[in-house]
């Protein structure tokens, strides 16, 4: 009891005596060089020999490439879908790809036929030829939410063997995220739209080890440049955006513009995101990629002290906190070195006293005024 008291009092001392202040920067590092010349909205799998395949975009139609170490890639001939059918006989991009149960490939896409966006569908036995799936996935033509819009598919694969897909709807007005939800990868039904604000765009979710879902996305501030951001939901459908930006414009290759995020779960436990960058904002893109600096990852996580004293990390007060750390802490240096000295200390912690209520009482108190700090600093 007196370890964790001390500790406590460490930290109250830390955050009174040091007075931090942050920066709107990405926190992710960007990696040098380009991945991909001349593709857009990348959609990437890592396969069972440990190579990766991107599928993605380029002059209307969706082509892929292939690489051994997820850095180095070289285009493969061909194109994988082409425009020139009945829903897609202007365009055919924005490729999500996913595996089914029996090992084939299932590519979702947003195909334009001159006055509809919908979301279509192919599948292939070997990941190079598809075969266009009959019908429509998403239509749009009778539906005044979507208004003639859907586009960017992002689809996952539920605990329980479900699909949802999210895509973008209504470019014209809201110009955000909604889902959909299916049983068996061809018929999906429409859910409502999400809480997340206009111009949100490009999402791609992953599932974190404790089940939570963070949604990467495009975000365009009125009179501002795009960027990746990212939110943090218990359910996939409610959604709480996290400070910060994950990703901003200013690079070599991504002066102007950064969109369409693809996060790739690597085999040492990390990530890397493939992402859409241009030097204008007429086009010409490149794909480009970045990781997750050494403290965005070591503290990817929730607050360990502050979730077991709360008892989930869906609580207001920790998603405060969080931010407050993401937000403020991480911006300096002498703020991420209390964040890994924090993290170093805390999970034994949290673990003492995550099953025994008095402490958990006593902890919530002691967290209070951090609480409210962290509430001041939104």
């Amino acid at each position: 009891m007196k370890k964790y008291l001390s500790f406590l009092w460490i930290v109250s001392f830390f955050l009174f005596q040091n007075k931090i202040f942050s920066q709107e920067t990405g926190d992710w590092t960007k990696e040098t060089g380009i991945r991909v010349s001349n593709g857009v909205s990348p959609s990437t799998i890592i396969l069972s020999n440990g190579t990766y395949r991107m599928y993605y975009t380029e002059g209307g139609e969706i082509v892929s490439a292939t690489s051994t170490d997820g850095v180095v890639w070289e285009k493969e001939t061909g194109v994988r879908i082409s425009s020139g059918g009945i829903y897609d006989s202007v365009m055919a991009v924005n490729p999500c790809v996913i595996l089914l149960p029996d090992g084939r490939y299932r590519i979702y896409y947003d195909g334009y036929d001159g006055t509809y966006r919908r979301i279509l569908s192919a599948t292939s036995t070997d990941g190079i030829t598809f075969t266009k799936d009959e019908g429509v996935r998403i239509d749009t033509a009778a539906d005044e939410i979507d208004n003639g819009i859907a586009s960017v598919p992002e689809v996952i694969k539920l605990a329980d063997g479900t699909y949802r897909m999210y895509y973008v709807y209504d470019w014209y007005g809201a110009n955000s995220i909604r889902t959909a939800t299916s049983t068996d990868s061809l018929t999906w039904t429409k859910e409502d739209p999400l809480n997340l604000e206009q111009n949100s765009v490009d999402p791609d979710v992953i599932i974190l080890s404790d089940g939570t879902y963070r949604m990467f996305y495009t975000y365009t501030p009125e009179g501002e440049s795009p960027r990746i951001v990212s939110a943090i939901s218990s359910d996939g459908i409610n959604w709480t955006k996290e400070s910060g930006i994950r990703v901003a414009p200013g690079g070599t290759y991504d002066s102007a513009v950064v969109v369409d995020p693809d996060v790739v779960a690597l085999a040492n436990g990390s990530y890397r995101m493939y992402y859409a960058g241009s030097n204008t904002t007429e086009g010409d893109f490149d794909i480009l990629s970045a990781i997750p600096n050494e403290e965005e990852e070591t503290v990817s996580g929730w607050c360990f002290i502050a979730t077991a004293a709360y008892g989930t990390p869906m609580a207001k007060e920790v998603i405060s906190l969080k931010n407050f750390r993401d937000n403020v802490l991480l911006k300096t240096s002498i703020g991420r070195k209390f964040v890994f000295l924090y993290y170093t200390f805390s999970p034994p912690i949290a673990n003492f006293i995550k099953d025994k209520p008095v402490l958990k009482t006593i902890t919530r108190i002691w967290l209070k005024p951090f609480v409210w700090i962290s509430y001041l600093t939104k």
